[in-house]
């Protein structure tokens, strides 16, 4: 297939987006990524998209507004992504004109069944060894790496390794990589929380624990999910009342005590995670073999160099993971010597989903390539 269907991921999160995005790729589709509702609405205006996934919760416009603003001027079909698939979130996507609701992170079946509605059959590919009975299910045999991995993982009290990796579709390279980015996400909304703490404003804790609970469930940490999710419940308490009252509720020791014994649960788990990840990569490289590369794998003449840069940080821009860690590996191939370490860390970096480290590596790896006129 040389002309991929398109489809639009909406979600402000990176992770989330991410992980939508690459299960989007891996049915051979071109995905692309909108981190908020004004982007999302100039891209379906210029783009004919095969369907839309579409978030809920977003700063400045949701997702039903997003999507009522949409259908003022295009049919597309778009799939809200919420766990509140039966509730007021379902009943005003529908209202708002969105075809159906799905769950977040969506599940390779439910993505199979809308692929299926919305792209012609000889439009998409299916990797058979991700379904079973047409249910998402943890693999009955694991690979070398991914063994491995869940050694380390066995580790993390609380952490289901099975959900997290059917959530990353069974691949482990993609299981880590929601690892590392999600370590990032969860010491942000930490810091959100401990801001909620001094200033006391129910909007911040909604937003920190809501996010916290979707992170939580993607990567398999279901104790935490849950306690985000009574935590979220009771931010929608508070703010609800503040409403009313026109005046941000006052504290009491009980429920800081709450917040605090939340933050420390967090970071507990955080740091056993970071400690496992960092385990299960140096027990990688100690057993991987010495590479002593004195020419290139793949060397590029200066006009593929200059095309490879450019499909890269054309990837980069537009969040497509995928196509950016080919480029990438594509240019570390190229290269030897300090060269070849630069597109590796570029590649570590967008692994991570680090987007803008990789863009600045990828930058000053173009600037000594190009400026010199060679490929390795």
């Amino acid at each position: 297939m040389t002309d991929k269907y398109k489809v639009l991921v909406v979600d402000d999160n990176d992770v989330n987006a991410t992980i939508s995005a690459e299960m989007l790729n891996s049915f051979e589709l071109e995905s692309s990524i909108a981190v908020s509702g004004k982007e999302a609405i100039k891209m379906v205006g210029e783009t004919d998209y095969a369907f839309v996934l579409m978030d809920y919760i977003m700063p400045e416009m949701d997702g039903v507004e997003t999507t009522r603003k949409i259908r003022e001027f295009s049919k597309v079909p778009i799939y809200a992504m919420t766990a509140d698939n039966d509730g007021k979130a379902a009943a005003d996507f529908f209202a708002a004109g969105a075809s159906a609701t799905i769950s977040k992170p969506p599940k390779a079946t439910e993505l199979l069944k809308i692929i299926r509605k919305c792209v012609p059959a000889s439009g998409f590919t299916v990797n058979e060894a991700l379904f079973k009975n047409d249910e998402d299910e943890y693999p009955a045999t694991l690979d070398s790496s991914a063994k491995l991995l869940e050694s380390f993982m066995g580790m993390v009290e609380g952490l289901n390794y099975a959900k997290g990796l059917v959530n990353a579709g069974n691949i482990t390279e993609s299981y880590l990589r929601l690892l590392k980015a999600s370590s990032v996400d969860i010491r942000d909304y930490v810091k959100t929380l401990s801001l909620y703490l001094r200033t006391g404003d129910p909007a911040q804790l909604k937003y920190a624990s809501h996010s916290l609970k979707i992170v939580f469930s993607n990567i398999g940490f279901e104790g935490l999910q849950a306690e985000s999710e009574r935590i979220e419940v009771r931010a929608a308490d508070l703010l609800k009342d503040s409403e009313i009252s026109g005046s941000i509720p006052s504290f009491n020791a009980a429920h800081q005590e709450i917040v605090n014994d939340y933050i420390s649960h967090t970071l507990t788990s955080l740091l056993e995670l970071e400690d496992a990840v960092e385990s299960y990569e140096k027990s990688i490289a100690e057993t991987a073999p010495e590479e002593e590369l004195l020419e290139p794998v793949h060397p590029l003449s200066e006009e593929e160099l200059k095309e490879v840069f450019e499909y890269t940080e054309n990837a980069i821009r537009r969040f497509e993971i995928d196509y950016c860690l080919e480029g990438l590996g594509i240019l570390r191939d190229a290269f030897i010597g300090e060269d070849r370490k630069k597109a590796e860390a570029a590649l570590e970096a967008a692994g991570a989903l680090d987007y803008v480290g990789a863009e600045e590596i990828l930058e000053d790896l173009k600037n000594l390539k190009m400026g010199r006129g060679e490929a390795r």
